[in-house]
């Protein structure tokens, strides 16, 4: 799964070979692995079109950090060999731009926390393992992040690889272990204020939340799975879930496999626009003491339309599969939900909440537990639901196949299969249209 491609062609830095303590060796790209390098340029010497490819098989953070700060400012790649894990002693840090990290593949190739290290960088509270810095054209690929399962020291949150302030980032084929230290607000892998950015093809297992993106722009994540996060204790007021993304914009999560993580939710989406989930599954979202139903995709406070869930499996979550909070404009269609709720403490396989204009359209959704429960439901808050559109859905196996509540307003209900429910409909709102449904 790695890009890289060595040269053949040595490259001497400065006036003779480098030097570095745990390099060994320093070979030559022809080009910038970026498209759209100015290198090209008329008048540019095929010279200083090569970038330095640095080994690194010394098994320190130190090292690895040597050969960061040796790139010079037109970039380069770092290719890590040791067989037995880097030890990072202190947080690596990338500020600068174009720089590739890659190693030999998750488990082969590990970046482990010593022991007892604080990993604190000037400037952050948090700890990181390796932080990437306001730079651009930065990719990790093909290697695996420890942060160890300990308290950390400094008693701030511990990352395992985080950015800040960065754009056109790629991290493919990373994997993620043992976060779950004593602060709930751990995060395996971070995006503050970034732009442009790819996760594709990390794993994730044993964190507080997975993935956090916070007020960033124009990324995506596909092909991810996350598993066995969980909360430190239910005292913990914010969100934790295997996928955090607030605050953001113009981003798509895509066939991603979320499974067994004992969170708040296993994707929450808060205050967030234009984003896409499409094509994942997500399944066994865990209680924890407090929390009896957790919702498989939570989706709260977006209020600057253009949410969209589309063909995803969403199974045998605790609380309801898909959960929309004081959100308008949302689109549902075409998933498949079953056995999400508990059974006997109520919680629909889909929730509204104080919405407006969400569409519920063309999904599959069912349960075979005999629960008493709607299978899709709006108006049962204290706030109201307003102008949804409810159509085309199967839904089979519940108390009623839709319900809409004394704060349900101005939904339409029409051209559902609700057979092989209790009741078909339930309507106790104002002003909503329920026609040509199959009961």
């Amino acid at each position: 799964m790695s890009n890289r491609s060595f040269s053949r062609r040595d490259v001497l830095i400065g006036a003779g070979a480098a030097t570095l303590a745990g390099l060994t060796g320093c070979d030559s790209a022809a080009s910038s692995f970026l498209s759209g390098s100015t290198n090209s340029a008329a008048g540019v010497s095929p010279l200083s079109r090569m970038l330095p490819n640095v080994v690194v098989s010394q098994p320190t953070g130190a090292a690895i950090q040597s050969a960061i700060n040796s790139i010079g400012p037109g970039g380069g790649t770092i290719n890590l060999t040791a067989k037995t894990p880097y030890i990072i002693e202190d947080a690596l840090v990338i500020a600068k731009n174009n720089i590739k990290l890659v190693g030999r593949g998750p488990g082969s190739t590990i970046l482990r926390a010593k022991k007892g290290a604080v990993l604190s960088v000037p400037g952050h509270p948090e700890e990181y393992l390796l932080l990437i810095q306001s730079s651009s054209g930065i990719s990790i690929l093909d290697l695996e992040i420890d942060t160890v399962n300990e308290a950390n020291i400094s008693g701030n949150q511990r990352r395992g690889i985080g950015a800040w302030n960065s754009s056109t980032v790629k991290i493919r084929s990373v994997g993620f272990v043992d976060n779950l230290g004593p602060n709930a607000f751990n995060q395996s892998l971070s995006f503050n204020q970034c732009s442009s950015f790819e996760i594709d093809q990390c794993e994730i297992s044993r964190s507080r939340t997975g993935i956090s993106v916070f007020k960033s722009t124009s990324f995506r994540i596909l092909g991810c799975k996350i598993q066995q996060c969980e909360i430190e204790a239910p005292s913990f007021s914010g969100p934790v879930a295997a996928m955090l993304i607030a605050s953001s914009s113009s981003g798509s999560i895509t066939s991603s496999f979320v499974n067994k993580n004992q969170v708040s939710g296993s994707i929450i989406v808060k205050s967030s626009s234009d984003l896409a989930i499409g094509s994942c599954r997500i399944s066994k979202t865990l209680a924890f003491s407090g929390r009896p139903e957790n919702p498989g995709i939570a989706i709260e406070d977006c209020n600057l339309h253009r949410v969209t869930v589309d063909r995803c499996s969403i199974q045998q979550n605790t609380g309801p599969g898909i959960a929309v909070n004081s959100s308008t404009g949302v689109t549902i269609k075409e998933n498949t939900l079953a056995q999400n709720g508990t059974p006997g403490n109520g919680g629909p396989a889909i929730r509204m909440s104080g919405t407006q204009n969400v569409l519920v359209t063309l999904n599959h959704v069912s349960d075979n537990r005999g629960p008493d429960y709607p299978g899709i439901a709006a108006g049962l808050s204290s706030v109201t639901d307003s102008g949804g559109m409810i159509t085309g859905n199967a839904v089979r196996g519940f108390g009623s196949g839709v319900t809409l509540g004394s704060n349900s307003q101005s939904f339409t209900v029409e051209d559902n299969d609700l057979r092989s429910n209790t009741q078909c409909v339930v309507n106790d709102g104002s002003g909503n249209t329920v026609e040509n449904n199959q009961c």
